[in-house]
């Protein structure tokens, strides 16, 4: 069986993957890649990728995330293999088929983008799992009651920089309870993902603490216990 294990960098609030030593955004919430480059080698495999994905390229994403990066990995390129994400260990393993002990929920699709269903005050929720995003966003009027956690600044392709409210949300996925901040997303975004049945986004805080197996093509995310 084909691995291959890359670094894994957690760098003010984003997830990135070291390739060549080069930082690229490991962003499972983003349908396409682009970079510097015409191509890159993720996982023992190379892709072909743009300059840029809708006006938006490795400098002003760059911009965004406060260093500079070679570009930007999507599920166009990222999900040509199993992952294990393990932040605390500091490595990204890439396989045909990779396996992780945990607990596992099912994977849905939409657009090639992975999505899942957590658990939030009983209520079954779909959401993006999103490894790009700093935050969670959750589109109900129930977030307003949760506990105030401040405003952040947050973007997302195509749309740009925007301010936030989050709020502290407790939520369950695949029997796990998990502490997320929240936010209500931009209205365009938000109608977007209406469209698929989706309310909502599953940020990277999923990823700190544990391992985390997102195994697209068999459609199966996995929650390592606590490190």
């Amino acid at each position: 069986m084909r691995t291959c294990v890359h670094p894994l960098r957690f760098l003010d609030g984003h997830s990135f993957l070291e390739l060549d030593g080069e930082l690229w955004l490991c962003d499972t919430g983003s349908p396409l890649s682009f970079g510097r480059t015409s191509r890159v080698r993720a996982g023992g495999l190379e892709a072909q990728v743009p300059a840029d994905m809708l006006g938006l390229d490795a400098d002003t994403l760059g911009g965004f995330v406060g260093r500079r990066i070679a570009g930007l990995l999507g599920v166009d390129v990222l999900a040509r293999h199993d992952w294990i994400l393990d932040l605390d260990a500091g490595t990204a393993t890439a396989g045909d088929r990779l396996e992780l002990a945990g607990a596992s929920t099912a994977l849905d699709d939409f657009m090639g983008l992975p999505i899942v269903s957590v658990d939030i005050g009983g209520r079954a929720v779909r959401m993006v799992f999103d490894t790009g995003a700093q935050l969670s966003y959750w589109e109900d009027d129930a977030l307003a009651a949760h506990r105030v956690a401040g405003e952040h600044d947050d973007f997302f392709p195509g749309l740009g920089a925007f301010r936030v409210q989050t709020h502290h949300v407790p939520l369950h996925l695949a029997g796990t309870p998990l502490m997320t901040r929240c936010a209500r997303l931009p209205r365009l975004l938000a109608l977007t993902l209406s469209l698929a049945g989706v309310a909502g986004v599953l940020g990277s805080e999923v990823l700190h603490d544990r391992a985390v197996g997102w195994f697209p093509r068999r459609g199966e995310l996995v929650l390592g216990p606590r490190g």
